[in-house]
């Protein structure tokens, strides 16, 4: 059973973990001041964040930060071979602040998206290519998805209040392909085998439109308001999708489902919601909304099928996790809180502030999406976890 995540451990380095087992593995290690005390003790001048997952499972990107005596630091996007066999220091990334990566589909290449004073970068790396960084595209807003043949990325990008899609290659130095149809108010381009998914910008409202890679052959599906996030499933299928009020980030009002292969919308919930993410079984949904107070947040599953959902944990998501869940159309592409298998769902939370006084050390916690009455195990310190996409043996470190 692929049940393998990877986390960010309270001594701020990688592990990964089998979340049957219980067996860990560590991937990452600090040379720092302080950088080897068990996890739970925040004193590393080294520490690493963000782990991806390479879609065939061989490979984990991070970003590794060195923090000299007099706070100055230095950032590297790594690369480590799951099985501990060989590490890459791909590139240092000297401008801005790195804050995502996304492998390419074939497992080779990973882009990385860094904020800069007033602006974002994309940057592409390549593996077994030590110290080559090159920069694909800059703007804000700045968002993408790569191709299903790994050799061009369809972006998002704008400047100056106006903003395009673009299709470009990252390989050969074919010219862009510039979407004939201008984008409305959404954030990241889908990419669904030989389709495009993306918002377009008609004169009173935004459409949801398909096309092909290139947007030359575009199809409206349907009229959407306000800022829209767009997550498709992972067999292809279904389009899950939202809108927020204009002028409003969050929540979003309501959840719908698009059929990709007759065009049917349907309703699945009128709730607000703030996130959502598809089993890889593609028969539902992983839903965020908002809790009772107001640093809560509740997880539900909602299934494809419209029935009634049901609720699976209450959390109060750390710091990390609150950037994952507030950029989470970009983040579904290449981070998972899903097992292979779709049973069980990794989250990072602090504990509740009403029940444990000054304890306030995050967790990795995880909930067993098939129980009838889901229980969230707390398992280890950490701020961030993401499930393998695929079945991986973990040695016990």
């Amino acid at each position: 059973m692929g049940d393998v995540f990877a986390f960010v451990g309270g001594d701020r380095q990688i592990w990964t973990m089998s979340a049957s087992r219980g067996e860990h593995k560590q991937i990452t290690f600090g040379e720092g001041p302080g950088a080897r005390t068990p996890w739970g003790v925040l004193e590393s001048r080294d520490h690493s964040q963000w782990p991806c997952w390479s879609p065939n499972g061989k490979w984990l990107s991070c970003f590794q930060t060195r923090v000299g005596p007099d706070g100055d630091g230095k950032v590297w996007l790594s690369v480590m071979e799951v099985d501990g066999v060989e590490e890459q220091r791909l590139a240092v990334l000297a401008e801005g602040i790195p804050i995502y990566s996304q492998w390419s589909p074939d497992s080779t290449r990973v882009a990385v998206v860094s904020q800069e004073d007033d602006h974002l970068s994309l940057g592409l790396c390549t593996v077994g290519r030590v110290g080559e960084y090159r920069l694909v595209e800059e703007g804000v807003p700045l968002f993408f998805s790569w191709t299903t043949d790994g050799e061009r990325l369809l972006i998002h990008s704008g400047s100056a209040g106006d903003t395009r899609l673009v299709l470009r290659d990252v390989t050969g130095g074919a010219p862009d392909a510039l979407f004939s149809k201008s984008p409305g108010n959404f954030c990241t381009p889908l990419v669904v085998d030989k389709q495009a998914i993306f918002v377009g910008r008609d004169a009173s409202h935004g459409v949801l439109c398909v096309s092909d890679w290139a947007g030359s052959r575009v199809e409206g599906i349907t009229a959407v308001e306000g800022l829209v996030a767009l997550v498709a499933s992972p067999d292809g299928r279904y389009l899950a999708f939202s809108g927020a009020p204009p002028g409003n980030r969050q929540p979003y009002q309501g959840l719908w489902v698009v059929d990709l292969e007759d065009c049917r919308v349907r309703r699945l919930s009128e709730k607000g919601v703030i996130a959502f993410f598809w089993s890889p079984k593609s028969n539902g949904l992983a839903v965020v909304t908002r809790g009772r107070g107001p640093a809560q947040m509740e997880w539900s599953w909602q299934p494809v099928d419209g029935t009634a959902s049901r609720t699976l944990s209450s959390f109060f998501p750390s710091l990390d996790q609150k950037f994952f869940l507030h950029f989470f159309e970009q983040f579904a592409v290449g981070h998972t809180p899903f097992s292979s298998d779709g049973s069980r769902l990794v989250f990072s939370s602090h504990p509740n502030p009403n029940r444990n006084g000054a304890h306030s050390t995050a967790h990795i916690c995880m909930v067993n999406i098939d129980d009838e009455s889901p229980r969230t195990d707390v398992m280890v310190p950490g701020d961030f976890a993401v499930f393998s996409p695929s079945e991986l043996p973990v040695a016990q470190g």
